[in-house]
């Protein structure tokens, strides 16, 4: 059953990216009714679109015109298919809540990544955590963190956005779920050159996966 979900949450976020990509972030762009590349126009092959393997034949390039595809995408599919075998749903209400929280992660990871903007109001999507992975217990420490959360946001470097996010986890999952999200999504921004060269960075998508990373962590810590 693992590797039905993972296969199912990886072709999920290829659909979800795409969407959000071509249908809310680019909808003036006319694009054909088949997948083709942005850059040459080439009609994608169908072991191009195989979730993370396409990119990995490809090695990270167009197979016709050798353009550069964001491991972004790839890498929100492997994160997508992991995050629905770490929930392991079964139950169609599990499934229904699973795919509301991945799906919220991965557009305002995929508008955090190419616009550096999350809408607010996607939050809500978020809201199924509170019976996928609740807190041992609620404590003030909590609602403490929360607001600090929302305190460092209106400070130079970290996006309101990126506080609002942070917000709505530590009060949803819980501050322990919530700090390990922060410091596996921070180690990975290291890999990210723009962090080198003082550029503006999406912290989103880091935290989506590092969210992901903390539940692997939990369910290895408690298996």
């Amino acid at each position: 059953m693992n590797w039905i979900r993972f296969v199912f949450g990886a072709c999920w976020a290829s659909f979800v990216t795409t969407m959000v990509w071509r249908h809310w972030l680019n909808h003036a762009h006319p694009y054909p009714p088949y997948s083709a590349c942005e850059n040459c126009g080439h009609r994608l092959r169908v072991w191009q679109l195989v979730p993370v393997v396409g990119w990995l034949v490809q090695r990270g390039r167009c197979h016709d015109c050798g353009a550069t595809i964001s491991p972004f995408w790839p890498l929100s599919e492997l994160a997508s298919g992991a995050a629905l075998v770490i929930l392991a749903p079964g139950s169609l209400p599990s499934w229904g809540a699973s795919l509301v929280v991945v799906s919220a992660l991965l557009v305002m990871a995929t508008t955090d990544w190419t616009r550096q903007w999350i809408c607010p109001w996607l939050l809500v999507g978020l809201l199924p955590l509170a019976l996928l992975t609740p807190p041992a217990s609620w404590t003030g420490l909590d609602l403490a963190l929360a607001l600090c959360w929302l305190l460092l946001a209106r400070l130079p470097g970290l996006g309101s956005g990126d506080g609002d996010f942070l917000c709505a986890l530590t009060l949803l999952a819980g501050s322990e779920l919530a700090c390990w999200t922060v410091l596996f999504g921070s180690l990975l921004t290291l890999a990210d050159r723009r962090l080198y060269a003082r550029q503006p960075l999406p912290l989103v998508p880091y935290l989506a996966a590092g969210w992901v990373l903390a539940l692997g962590s939990r369910v290895l810590l408690f298996a």
